[in-house]
């Protein structure tokens, strides 16, 4: 049973697919597997992410598009790893992530949580590039990047899974729920710590997630209508196996 299980989100992102799982496969800690959740692309993701002939690389295949949230969460239901880190198909992973995230777990056991910084990288700039130029990227301004996180198993059996109404924020939802957000209403529910190294690459471009948010105005509004609403849900009622999707 490997100690780290890396999930990854994918719709039709077969021309980044590659690049991510290849920073997954390079990683200097080798007890891992790479869980790739290809939400019913039409593209040929699925190939393109066993490409490398890694036997770690396992793809599970939606039959229908069931959305980012319910991706991660049925990549956490397949996962056997105590510890469980997130990047999405169109990200990357940098040198030495899951490791120095792992060297905080190890001198601090109680903690439940380890999130890192992302680097903001642009277009179709691919890994080797991007672990070249490392040192000229500018950090993301968020603090909580949702790249750069580690988690412990535990905290999704306490806690519940990610909101799957939610097709987008449902990262930023989950750290209002346990508490680790600056805004959050919720009492911090985790032992959370921070580790000072650049954990992922950030990739900006025109499909992204972000971008389409801000495109798609009424979507946009739709979204943050959603997540308020579901906010105001867990001030109100606290987290419950009743309003939570659990494992």
């Amino acid at each position: 049973m490997p100690r780290v299980s890396i999930i990854i989100p994918c719709y039709n992102y077969a021309n980044f697919i590659i690049d991510c799982v290849a920073s997954c496969v390079s990683q200097d800690f080798k007890d891992i597997e790479i869980i790739v959740v290809d939400d019913c692309s039409a593209d040929n993701s699925a190939t393109a992410a066993v490409s490398s002939g890694d036997n770690r690389i396992r793809v599970l295949s939606t039959e229908k598009n069931r959305g980012y949230s319910a991706a991660k969460n049925i990549g956490i239901r397949n996962s056997s790893g105590e510890l469980l880190v997130f990047i999405d198909a169109d990200d990357m992973l940098t040198p030495g992530s899951i490791s120095r995230r792992l060297e905080v777990f190890d001198k601090h056991p109680e903690a439940q949580v380890v999130h890192g910084h992302a680097l903001k990288i642009h277009g179709d700039v691919d890994y080797t590039s991007c672990v070249k130029e490392m040192k000229t990227f500018e950090r993301h301004k968020s603090r909580l990047h949702a790249q750069g996180f580690m988690i412990r198993r535990s905290v999704f059996e306490k806690f519940g899974l990610f909101y799957e109404p939610l097709r987008s924020k449902s990262d930023k939802e989950y750290w209002y729920r346990i508490g680790i957000h600056d805004k959050s209403p919720i009492k911090k529910k985790v032992n959370v710590r921070r580790c000072h190294y650049d954990v992922a690459f950030y990739r900006r471009h025109d499909k992204a997630m972000h971008k389409m948010r801000l495109i798609n105005k009424k979507y946009n509004s739709e979204v943050e209508t959603l997540f308020e609403k579901r906010i105001k849900q867990l001030k109100k009622e606290g987290i419950t196996r009743e309003n939570t999707i659990h494992l």
